[in-house]
């Protein structure tokens, strides 16, 4: 029988949960795109099921076999003072999960070279989660140079995804709050982003997960 988890990340066979299959329908649809991916925020407070939905989107995109797709992590970052030890814990999460040795950054402009035909061999679609846990100088480097590869992709029309200069077909940076959100005097450099708000459970999802649990359990719940 499910169990209810209210920490760490939904395990579907495992736990009681809301599908959100609309949500989880248009992230996908964002990542992909009819004519090209798009670089997305993912955001909402701790708890609400970010990482969760994103690695539902995630497994569900990886089906296709259309994309190279990944998800990452930074929370380690959190407390890394330099651009090097950014670099660094960026590379280190970066070969874990797509299991292949990458060059090293010397510079954020070399950002692009980790997303090219010498590393992939599809296009590419990567999940950057806890991406607000780095400190914001950090945060409008990323951004920046995240803007930068996305307008250059734009740039290069009648082209196939995997034929571009850089592979990074759709990009999804998950935190508690949207990177438009970030307080700088020149303004968010990351304006060709579109932001997905992860709402909290509606009464209907709610009343679905309980009758789940009483129908498999058959112990009904009180309510008032």
């Amino acid at each position: 029988m499910r169990t209810f988890s209210s920490y760490g990340l939904i395990e579907t066979n495992h736990h009681y949960y809301a599908p959100r299959e609309k949500l989880r329908t248009r992230t996908i649809k964002q990542l992909t795109g009819d004519q090209g991916g798009h670089y997305i925020t993912i955001w909402a407070p701790r708890q609400t099921g970010k990482s969760s939905l994103m690695h539902q989107v995630v497994e569900q995109i990886r089906q296709n076999n259309d994309f190279e797709v990944g998800m990452i992590s930074l929370q380690s970052a959190k407390n890394d003072k330099t651009d090097e030890e950014v670099f660094e814990t960026l590379l280190y999460e970066l070969s874990i999960t797509f299991n292949r040795s990458f060059a090293s950054i010397q510079t954020w402009k070399d950002l692009s070279r980790l997303f090219s035909k010498d590393y992939f061999e599809k296009p590419l679609i990567l999940v950057i989660d806890e991406f607000d846990s780095l400190e914001e100088d950090f945060i409008n480097k990323f951004a920046n140079e995240f803007r930068n590869i996305y307008l250059r992709r734009q740039s290069q029309t009648g082209m196939k995804s995997i034929e571009k200069s850089c592979l990074l077909h759709g990009l999804a940076l998950i935190g508690v709050r949207s990177v438009l959100g970030i307080e700088n005097v020149k303004g968010s450099p990351f304006n060709v982003q579109r932001s997905i708000h992860i709402p909290n459970l509606t009464s209907d999802e709610v009343k679905h997960i309980f009758n789940w649990y009483e129908k498999e359990s058959n112990n009904p719940l009180i309510r008032k």
